[in-house]
């Protein structure tokens, strides 16, 4: 409904689809194509992404945020259906980040629908999950992105903690992964 706790209601036009934290600042995305940053004593921000790069890029329906070591990565799909990711130091100034990934010598495209995104500490790179099982690795080089298949219709969550890092999907799907 467009508000937020502790805010009087703000200008959001789509329905919140992925939030991360980054201390004590939030990071949001709606479907609309928006993305928020702030917290509820300070206030928040709202930036209409499809509104300020219309022409540069398609309209992106977002499906999922995520923080880290001063970037954050938002992920989600063109009108054509085919995932996007975007990344940024600040939140005001954007740019798209490759989905490539080579497997046996093939340079490939990321087809799977994001639905979820992770950002890991321990190895300095976003991870972004998808439809068919699909995880790919995103680290600071885009032409190292590496993809791994799991057995299961959607990864949605992957939680990194001092044991290893879990990975949450569909259907109860759960995999320890060190």
């Amino acid at each position: 409904d467009g508000q937020l706790a502790g805010q009087e209601k703000l200008p959001v036009k789509g329905l919140l689809r992925g939030l991360a934290a980054d201390g004590s600042v939030l990071w949001a995305v709606t479907d609309s194509g928006e993305i928020l940053h702030g917290n509820p004593v300070s206030g928040w921000s709202v930036l209409d992404f499809n509104a300020a790069y219309a022409g540069y890029y398609p309209q992106i329906t977002f499906w999922a945020v995520a923080v880290g070591l001063g970037s954050i990565m938002v992920a989600g799909t063109r009108p054509d259906g085919t995932p996007a990711a975007f990344t940024s130091s600040r939140g005001t100034v954007w740019s798209e980040r490759s989905l490539d990934y080579t497997e046996a010598g093939v340079t490939c495209l990321f087809t799977a629908l994001p639905m979820g995104l992770d950002y890991d500490a321990r190895q300095d790179r976003f991870y972004l999950l998808g439809s068919d099982g699909m995880e790919l690795a995103l680290p600071g080089c885009s032409h190292c992105n590496s993809l791994t298949r799991y057995p299961v219709g959607a990864l949605y969550a992957r939680i990194s903690a001092g044991f290893g890092t879990l990975l949450l999907g569909s259907d109860g799907f759960r995999k320890r992964v060190d």
